[in-house]
């Protein structure tokens, strides 16, 4: 996309496209202060917060510009809704999101106004750990067969594939805005939701501590009041 495609402020577009968010928001503090300056105000304390509110806000309506031109509708409204009522409805009935659009999202998060943080875990049961990998290459050289520390060896890795989890959280956030992705296996290739293929959504809207809900996914088992959204991919076919 280029910042002749649509009416945008071309200096702040290159910054932010070039040098990321908070450099475009450090640009429109700046070029907002230099703009008093030269009508010979001082930049006391009540105008320096206004200065600093009015960067945000000129940084955010640009992205929230540049998501409506480069991200599908329904995923943009998401980011707009300022209900919880209204995101889980609009999420689990109507949302769709596919994964080259989720991809490009997570690719170009600050350009669309978000620092972008993820993390993945890998959850196994503590008794599969206690096993010595090496011994699944103990054969019997008479026979050709796993020894019994060999078969003990495998039954473990089997069952480490059957019980691990694998978790993926993908953090969107804008000030006190926050907007958090996650799934396991069992999400994207289970059948324990009605709508098929998921993964899950929650955000600021939901009233809990962002500190608490980023902490809370290193621990297993932790899943906090989410919304469904059908998650279309090709992981099946592959």
């Amino acid at each position: 996309m280029s910042e002749e495609s649509i009416k945008v402020d071309k200096n702040l577009y290159e910054v932010l496209t070039h040098e990321g968010l908070e450099s475009a928001i450090q640009f429109a503090q700046t070029r907002l202060t230099d703009e008093f300056s030269k009508k010979r105000l001082e930049i006391n304390l009540e105008l320096q917060e206004f200065i600093v509110k009015s960067a945000w806000q000129e940084v955010k309506s640009l992205t929230q510009t540049l998501r409506k031109f480069s991200l599908p509708p329904d995923l943009v409204k998401l980011f707009e809704i300022d209900s919880k009522k209204d995101v889980k409805r609009f999420a689990e009935n109507d949302l769709v999101i596919k994964d080259s659009d989720f991809v490009k999202l997570i690719l170009n998060a600050e350009t669309f106004g978000f620092h972008h943080q993820r993390m993945h875990k890998e959850f196994i049961p503590e008794d599969l750990k206690t096993f010595d990998p090496r011994e699944i290459a103990k054969v019997d050289p008479q026979t050709k067969q796993f020894t019994k520390e060999g078969k003990k060896a495998v039954t473990k890795i089997t069952q480490i594939f059957k019980q691990r989890k694998q978790l993926s959280v993908h953090w969107f956030q804008f000030g006190f805005e926050w907007h958090c992705f996650f799934f396991d296996g069992g999400d994207l290739l289970g059948n324990h939701w009605v709508g098929g293929d998921h993964i899950h959504y929650v955000s600021h809207l939901w009233g809990l501590s962002s500190e608490e809900v980023w902490n809370g996914f290193q621990e297993r088992g932790y899943s906090p009041s989410k919304a469904h959204i059908k998650y279309i991919h090709n992981m099946r076919e592959r």
